[in-house]
């Protein structure tokens, strides 16, 4: 995440939840820019934490992260790709 980003943790809440507290978001986001002089917009990017496959924090980030911004996450493939390959040189 750099300057403009944002970051939320949703706390005791299951996977298939997080489209209610989306879809919340994008109502209030509309409401919002409907009467303001200035359009606010956001692009979201999720991650869940999976208790059976778990990853540190900061993998959860950069997954959101890569999600909220198709640029990263190719950046992201192509990191994985190479942290996978290796030669036995």
């Amino acid at each position: 995440m750099d300057g403009t980003d944002c970051g939320v943790l949703l706390t005791n809440i299951r996977a298939e939840q997080t489209g209610i507290a989306l879809e919340r978001l994008q109502r209030n986001l509309a409401a919002h820019n409907a009467q303001a002089d200035q359009r606010l917009a956001v692009r979201v990017g999720l991650a869940h934490f999976d208790p059976a496959r778990p990853c540190a924090f900061e993998e959860l980030v950069a997954q959101a992260d890569a999600g909220c911004r198709p640029d990263r996450a190719e950046q992201h493939r192509q990191t994985d790709k190479k942290a996978n390959t290796h030669s036995d040189v």
